[in-house]
């Protein structure tokens, strides 16, 4: 591949990237990651099993995790040297 064409590759994946990105938001607290987590829950629980309710279960189970370890860095509890 020549230099121009990895340019314009580039260039093509970056654009991408801004466009699947949305507009710039401020991070998310571990509390607000919490609170979306448990309204997810709360959406899965009205739903009947299946695979609609698992896949908001999954993405609830991931914004728990995402705050659990957001807290865990922020906090000054780190393992002994």
């Amino acid at each position: 591949m020549r230099i121009a064409e990895k340019e314009q590759a580039r260039e093509r994946a970056r654009k991408k990237a801004e466009s699947s990105m949305g507009s710039f938001r401020e991070p998310m607290t571990a509390e607000e990651l919490r609170q979306i987590a448990a309204e997810k829950f709360e959406e899965a629980a009205a739903l009947p099993p299946g695979p609609a309710q698992q896949k908001i279960i999954t993405a609830a189970t991931g914004l728990r995790h995402a705050a659990d370890v957001k807290s865990w860095l922020a906090s000054e509890l780190w393992p002994p040297k």
